[in-house]
């Protein structure tokens, strides 16, 4: 929130990408809805640069605070996170259901890029595919890794090429926490 707030350098964050070699249009960073809730201009000013870099933004823990779906249209958002505590009661019956079916019927309308966060079963994978979640994250695919993992994985698919779009394989952030429907 700081880093919105006052400490955000555009510059600095394209010399970083520059230096690692990232491409701006993988790097999706995640923001919470409080900081949306804000309505602060600087926060929207630097929202809008980072779209225009490239960087992808992502509403992290959606459904958890107190949900303005307004700002789900006036920020340059490109993904929802649908909170674990909606997934982790997924698989309790239709209504838990109906109600992630909902949130991901809303982000696909505002053609927002869903991703369930907490998969920890089959079940609660399946589920989502149905309702076509378009990504999750969690245990299911992978557990916390330490730093030098992912510098390894990070490593690992720059030197396969999947660092430079190879749309064949799952890329870095893929490989960490998320599954993409039509890829294993």
């Amino acid at each position: 929130m700081r880093q919105f707030k006052g400490g955000f350098d555009r510059k600095q964050l394209q010399g970083i990408l520059t230096e690692t070699g990232f491409p701006a249009k993988r790097l999706l960073l995640e923001i919470t809805e409080s900081l949306l809730m804000d309505n602060d201009a600087r926060t929207r000013d630097v929202l809008a640069e980072l779209r225009e870099m490239g960087v992808r933004l992502a509403v992290d823990d959606f459904g958890t605070g107190y949900s303005a779906l307004n700002y789900l249209r006036e920020f340059p958002v490109s993904t929802l996170k649908i909170d674990r505590s909606f997934i982790h009661d997924i698989d309790q019956g239709p209504s838990h259901q109906r109600l992630v079916e909902a949130i991901i019927a809303l982000a696909h309308g505002l053609d927002l890029v869903t991703i369930a966060e907490g998969v920890e079963n089959a079940l609660q994978n399946s589920l989502l595919a149905e309702l076509k979640c378009d990504m999750v994250q969690g245990f299911l695919y992978c557990k916390p890794i330490t730093a030098d993992e992912i510098t390894a994985l990070v490593s690992r698919d720059h030197e396969t090429g999947a660092a430079d779009g190879d749309s064949s394989r799952l890329d870095v952030v893929d490989n960490l926490v998320a599954f993409r429907k039509g890829k294993k």
